[in-house]
């Protein structure tokens, strides 16, 4: 899938090829992390959209001090948001998106909490896709609704009693993963959950906060350069929905 290239995790990325090779697998399920925008302009054939916040966590609570949403979305909205898009606990998941990919491997993270482990980032993304000259559509997918168990695993999660407990412990170390902009660090705010847990929010900082300060010994790891940079224009290949089977595919430029 991945292995050539010699990634330490190769199981968690899945490449075109693979992609395209499995495209007709009824075990597995292409999800489209973009916009709704986004995902109605062009996405990857038989591709569905995940539904609801788009880092998958609850609405704000109008009731709540802070007012902000949950860190993740809750248990049975999660199953409901799966079983809608075909997704069980069986179904290999490969996500995407376009430049940051900050959207798929948050749903990548959020599958894990929820304890499905067979999921997978397309390798390169959407931009990837376009620029190899793959095949997009607009044709919204039908799909069956399925039976998604969720399964908490609270080990996903570092809660802000444990940090400070563990926070000097030999072997624990805390990166920030903030852009270079936010180099002057983060604020620290604590909740209390409706279960009574003590909650940790790194929110970015203002240039008028006093608040504002670095995590002692934090190692800054920006995403940005992890990623290669995103091609600027490509030709693509779309599939329209109103096409006749047989029809040419019309040659289309996407910025």
């Amino acid at each position: 899938m991945c292995a050539m290239k010699g990634y330490g995790r190769p199981e968690l990325l899945a490449d075109p090829d693979w992609l395209w090779e499995h495209r007709d697998d009824p075990k597995v399920r292409v999800i489209d992390c973009a916009t709704s925008d986004a995902y109605d302009r062009a996405h990857i054939p038989s591709a569905v959209r995940v539904p609801g916040h788009p880092w998958l966590k609850t609405e704000p609570d109008p009731y709540s001090h802070m007012n902000e949403p949950l860190h993740v979305i809750g248990p049975d909205d999660f199953a409901s948001a799966m079983g809608e898009i075909g997704v069980s606990n069986d179904t290999t998941v490969v996500a995407y998106d376009s430049v940051s990919h900050q959207f798929s491997t948050r749903l990548w993270w959020v599958l894990a909490y929820y304890g499905h482990r067979n999921a997978k980032v397309l390798d390169g993304g959407f931009h990837r896709w376009l620029t190899e000259g793959r095949p997009v559509s607009d044709a919204v997918p039908e799909v069956n609704a399925v039976s998604f168990v969720p399964s908490p695993d609270e080990a996903q999660i570092v809660r802000v009693d444990e940090l400070l407990a563990r926070y000097d412990e030999l072997g624990v170390q805390v990166v920030n993963a903030l852009g270079p902009n936010f180099d002057s660090g983060v604020r620290i705010r604590s909740a209390t959950s409706a279960s009574g847990t003590s909650l940790v929010r790194l929110t970015s900082p203002t240039p008028s906060s006093s608040q504002t300060r670095t995590l002692p010994s934090s190692s800054p790891l920006p995403t940005s350069p992890c990623l290669p940079p995103p091609p600027v224009f490509a030709r693509i290949r779309r599939r329209s929905s109103t096409a006749r089977p047989g029809s040419p595919r019309r040659s289309t430029s996407f910025p």
